[in-house]
């Protein structure tokens, strides 16, 4: 007669603890990727305030290799002008219509693509701050 042993690896105590390892109990899920890969400045939390120079202007420095020379009808050099530049393209009171968010999530043709997806945590960012008043900051 053979014995067999039951397997412990199968069983519901092990069902349930991999599942909770893939879930993980609803504070952290540890297959979703944190933050932006290029190390610019991603959407603060709730409580934080989103300053116009340490949150979008980095974000916004990608637009100057363009735009830098007037590219589209818009300049954006990033430089010690880029508040009034990027006001010229923001709308405080319809802030997801403003031109900045609009062609640069690819909502309207743009010419560069869509640098900021409206799914992204810089697009975040940019519609914050435009919420928040735009605010030279």
């Amino acid at each position: 007669m053979i014995k067999t042993m039951r397997n412990p690896v199968r069983g519901p105590a092990t069902l349930i603890a991999c599942l909770l390892l893939f879930t993980g109990c609803g504070t952290f899920h540890p297959l979703e990727r944190g933050g932006e890969a290029d190390g610019l400045p991603t959407a603060p939390g709730l409580s934080e305030d989103v300053s116009f120079a340490s949150n979008v202007k980095p974000i916004l420095s990608q637009c100057a290799v363009c735009h830098g020379s007037g590219a589209g009808g818009w300049t954006y050099g990033g430089g010690a002008t880029a508040y009034v530049e990027a006001r010229t393209v923001v709308d405080p009171g319809d802030p997801a219509a403003s031109l900045l968010l609009a062609k640069a999530s690819g909502a309207v043709s743009h010419g560069g693509g869509a640098p900021l997806p409206s799914t992204g945590t810089k697009y975040a960012t940019v519609l914050t701050w435009i919420e928040d008043g735009a605010l030279d900051n």
